[in-house]
């Protein structure tokens, strides 16, 4: 199976201290029972959003905790170049359309997201686009967690 991570839910993750939907997916994909679609663009989004002084003023920032899952993150997800945002069209906040692209490309199955402009359209061709504690669920009832 392989999936998308928009920048909320793996910034959910990184803050928050191993207890959540987000750390959940991260096991499953550190256990290699799922994939993780990435492009140079969703990368470069999550390294911008890590270095705004409101992330890290949160509780749960640990720069070298930070460092050390972008390494990990960085080395282990399956890379797809984004020739085109041509799914713009379909969303409300044009900078989100990396992931409907990049789900495009990839093929993915899930779009995994905490964002209501990408929730909203439910799915892109054959991708759904669900929360981390959709996602959760479903892997629960597959027995996967």
């Amino acid at each position: 199976m392989l999936i998308v991570l928009d920048t909320s839910v793996l910034i959910a993750f990184l803050l928050s201290r191993g207890i959540s939907n987000s750390s959940e997916i991260i096991r499953l994909a550190k256990d290699k029972k799922l994939r993780l679609a990435a492009s140079k663009e969703t990368l470069k989004e999550l390294k911008q959003t890590l270095s705004l002084v409101t992330i890290k003023k949160l509780p749960g920032y640990k720069a070298r905790t930070l460092a050390s899952f972008i390494a990990w993150y960085q080395y282990n997800v399956e890379y797809f170049t984004i020739v085109n945002s041509s799914s713009s069209k379909q969303i409300r906040d044009t900078s989100d359309a990396m992931f409907l692209e990049l789900a495009r490309i990839s093929q993915a199955d899930y779009i995994i997201s905490g964002d209501n402009d990408l929730l909203v359209l439910k799915h892109i061709r054959k991708t759904k686009i669900i929360t981390a504690a959709e996602f959760v669920e479903i892997q629960r009832k597959l027995g996967l967690i």
